[in-house]
């Protein structure tokens, strides 16, 4: 019998060894479809979910090539081959036309030499163990020769060392049809990069999928697994900062096919444990603040806002106030993740895998003699109705929740089908805040404050400072220093709190709606965000545009 000519010929004679091995049934291997090239063979098998080991033991098989055994010693490797000492360079994707003209491009050259016989096959499993066990000596070669690379490790080197410089909070890896790339979220803005990752004809052989493999192997996922969603987290380490990276891998559709796209969460970019002082409150919140904290041993204590609104950086704040304070109180954190390691806490991560959610975690802490607990975020009815339990039986409870402003906050828990007279009864404080981008003092212009479209409305603000002249506006076109995107460089909180004294407390036990307790707040000073806002406006720090981004618009006769 002839040798099959054709890739499709070849991938059916690779999928009949696996029926011989009783690995697949026939029925199933006629619903494997063949990829395009034989260099994307390993791919569509760990696509199909089965065993790294027996599919380079059926590659090695049908093509002749050596196996990779734990024995050998690594002498040299990349991101998906590992060269031993006994001249074999050892691939998880053999016969790959791009990988072997890269690799016999290496071997034939002068500089950078890497010195190998012929090819053969090593298992997915085998090669991050192989990767795990190697020492620091090890030469790690990219064989790329500019930014385009595939080395998948170096790329993702090269991605955090930006992330980390320009402080991004986030980074998305986006492919489309020839080439993945890369944007990072700095002071709330998407801002790309200047890394391309090249996909070309075939994502199954390209540098991109080395990056993905890299990436899931790092987060303990499935590496060459792409068609379901994945999750997962990873330490980095960079000169003498570890952090924490937390990883989400979505399915997109991109043309016919189905490609990951990675948005990777670089956790504690923005948190730092800073004291409620050094936050930038004004004066009156500022005292509002440690007021709360100090009056208050037990009750609830809500932080509301949208996702990266400084939350968690306002909580660790408070909880450091708190046990510089009160030294002799044991204090424990939940969080989704953790997201700051901190010196006198006791911090728990949810892990929904292992059944520990915020509830189930939240209930066992309750029997280990709590006095303050810190909850990343309530998200259901069951953590609400525990944390608001907590909070009346002893412990001085503070969380985070999604709503608008603090006000809102109070329906939002009733929708939840909390008892409206215990809330009133445990509720202390809510407190609303976003975070804005502040001019960049380098290149912002001023213009007269009356000037300003919305003059009419802004200055009648309850509170709003009366003696501004001129106000800040941005540069559109932004400056060379480093980090200003349009104008602007940087963020700033702006926050509202909402004290629950004893008329507000009435007020929600009788069912009054969110506005009315707004009413009854604003006749004893309380300050909404759009004050706080006019007042970093007045300081030059940030503008009125800016202010419009993130807070909803404002409403001159809601105080009348």
């Amino acid at each position: 019998m002839s040798r099959p000519s054709t890739t499709a010929d070849h991938f059916d004679a690779i999928l009949d060894l696996l029926v011989e091995r009783e690995v697949i049934t026939t029925m199933r291997k006629r619903a494997i479809a063949a990829p395009a090239t034989i260099g994307g063979f390993v791919s569509r098998l760990l696509d199909e979910a089965l065993s790294a080991d027996v599919i380079a033991e059926v590659m090695s098989q049908y093509f002749d090539l050596p196996l990779y055994h734990s024995d050998l010693k690594v002498t040299a490797m990349g991101s998906d081959w590992i060269i031993c000492d006994d001249g074999v360079a050892y691939c998880i994707h053999p016969n790959g036309d791009s990988q072997s003209i890269l690799l016999n491009r290496r071997r034939s050259s002068g500089e950078n030499r890497l010195e190998f016989n012929s090819f053969g096959v090593v298992s997915r499993n085998k090669f991050y163990e192989a990767a795990r066990n190697t020492t620091d000596n090890i030469k790690s070669v990219e064989l790329g020769t500019n930014q385009e690379t595939s080395d998948g490790e170096v790329v993702l080197k090269r991605i955090m060392e930006q992330s980390l410089l320009r402080k991004a909070t986030d980074v998305h890896i986006e492919p489309s049809k020839t080439e993945a790339r890369v944007s990072i979220r700095v002071d709330g803005q998407l801002v790309a990069i200047d890394i391309i990752i090249p996909i070309g004809s075939s994502f199954d052989v390209s540098p991109y999928r080395n990056l993905a493999n890299v990436l899931l192997n790092l987060a303990r996922g499935e590496p060459g697994s792409f068609r379901a969603p994945q999750s997962g987290q990873f330490r980095w380490a960079e000169q003498d900062t570890e952090i924490s990276v937390r990883l989400e891998m979505l399915p997109v559709k991109v043309g016919q096919s189905e490609m990951p796209k990675f948005v990777l969460r670089i956790l504690g970019q923005e948190l730092s444990l800073n004291r409620l002082d050094n936050l930038g409150f004004s004066d009156s919140n500022l005292h509002l603040y440690k007021e709360v904290a100090e009056k208050n041993p037990h009750g609830l204590i809500l932080v509301t806002g949208p996702t990266a609104s400084g939350k968690s950086t306002t909580l660790y704040a408070w909880m450091t106030y708190l046990n510089e304070a009160y030294p002799t109180r044991s204090y424990y954190t939940i969080e989704d993740p953790v997201e700051k390691e901190v010196r006198g806490f006791q911090q728990i991560q949810v892990n929904e895998d292992a059944g520990l959610s915020f509830f189930q975690g939240l209930r066992s802490l309750l029997r280990a003699d709590p006095d303050v607990v810190m909850v990343g975020e309530i998200r259901d009815v069951d953590t609400a109705q525990l944390a608001l339990r907590a909070s009346m039986t002893g412990h001085l409870v503070l969380a985070t929740l999604h709503a608008n402003s603090a006000a809102k906050a109070i329906p939002r828990l009733l929708e939840m089908g909390l008892d409206k007279i215990l809330l009133a009864d445990s509720m202390v404080s809510i407190t609303a805040q976003r975070m804005v981008q502040m001019v960049c003092p380098n290149c912002a212009t001023q213009i007269p404050f009356g000037d300003h479209p919305q003059y009419g409305i802004l200055s009648k603000l309850n509170n709003a400072p009366a003696d501004i002249d001129f106000i800040k506006i941005a540069n559109k076109s932004g400056c060379h220093a480093p980090d200003c995107i349009n104008g602007f460089k940087g963020r700033h909180v702006v926050t509202e709190i909402l004290r629950i004294d004893s008329q507000i407390q009435e007020m929600i036990g009788s069912g009054a709606t969110s506005a009315q307790i707004l009413a009854a707040a604003y006749e004893k000073g309380f300050e909404e965000m759009w004050e706080d806002g006019i007042r970093l406006v007045k300081n030059g720090i940030t503008s009125i545009t800016a202010l419009e981004q993130v807070l909803e618009p404002y409403e001159h006769n809601k105080h009348s």
